[in-house]
């Protein structure tokens, strides 16, 4: 994609294999969707970190990721001295025993310096989105390693899943995603086992966006209910629950005296689907035929 761009930019010479676009709206089209694919590429690196490779030290052809470890490289002694004297963060340790030591090959003493340790922010959709898409290969991974932070990844995701309380028809388009079944059997699925007539677009918007904001929100509610004082909690009216005064926990209400309503959000949608104002199965009460 890029060469394509460069091509049609004049900055690299055209060539049989290259498409030329005459259209230029259609190049400023390649050009978003290359920016889009990097910032992916870096959601992905930013949710599994893999271990780095450098130049200057040797390492396999083929990329390797471990799910499982900090990204790290390891360096002299006296580099890691000169890093830590002119390190302006204070999170840095200037105290050796707090870094991993080793001998190397010629009787050295190299420090391991890690480059970023490895975090996943639950509350970030485009973290869950990334978690979704590649569940399969890291459950298959992780499944016999059992003190990893990896494999804590799995047990987070579905505990997360479950508070978010999905619908059953999400809860079955998420199983099929997982279990990598075609988006085109799926929405095939749905129309058998549901009456629902979804087109694949829907279906993307649906686990690309649509579930992974719902875990998300899942993992910050949970979140917030622990760091939340008592004092800044309220109790729902119908379920009785001391929840935080916040949007995400109650509708605004500007008529009562603290700004929500008196029932939760969930008790409000609970009382919607009695009502018949919104299906057991989906968000909406009526689906209407998409094509």
């Amino acid at each position: 994609m890029e060469h394509v761009i460069a091509v049609n930019e004049g900055k690299v010479p055209p060539d049989d294999n290259t498409t030329i676009l005459k259209d230029s709206y259609r190049l400023y089209q390649l050009k978003h969707n290359l920016i889009d694919l990097r910032r992916h590429q870096y959601y992905l690196k930013d949710a599994y970190k893999p271990t780095l490779h450098f130049q200057a030290i040797d390492h396999p052809k083929a990329q390797f990721y471990d799910w499982t470890c900090d990204s790290f490289y390891w360096i002299p002694l006296t580099e890691w001295q000169h890093r830590v004297d002119e390190a302006l963060l204070h999170t840095v340790s200037k105290d050796l025993e707090n870094y991993e030591t080793r001998i190397n090959e010629r009787g050295e003493t190299e420090v391991k310096w890690v480059v970023r340790e490895h975090t996943f922010d639950w509350e970030n959709p485009l973290h869950v989105k990334a978690l979704i898409n590649n569940y399969d290969a890291l459950y298959d991974y992780l499944k016999e390693k059992l003190n990893t932070y990896g494999r804590t990844l799995i047990f987070d995701f579905e505990r997360y899943r479950a508070m978010a309380n999905l619908t059953e028809v999400r809860e079955f388009i998420l199983d099929k995603k997982i279990e990598k079944m075609p988006y085109a059997d799926i929405v095939q699925s749905l129309q058998l086992k549901y009456g629902l007539k979804y087109n694949e677009n829907h279906l993307c918007t649906i686990l690309a966006k649509e579930i992974p904001e719902k875990i998300a929100l899942a993992a910050k509610k949970h979140r917030m209910l622990i760091d939340t004082p008592a004092d800044q909690c309220k109790k729902c009216h119908t379920c009785g629950r001391l929840l935080p005064r916040d949007p995400i926990f109650y509708v605004r209400n500007r008529s009562r005296k603290d700004g929500f309503s008196s029932n939760c959000k969930e008790c409000e949608k609970l009382r919607r689907i009695e009502k018949g104002g919104q299906s057991v199965h989906d968000k909406r009460s009526k689906e209407s035929p998409m094509y």
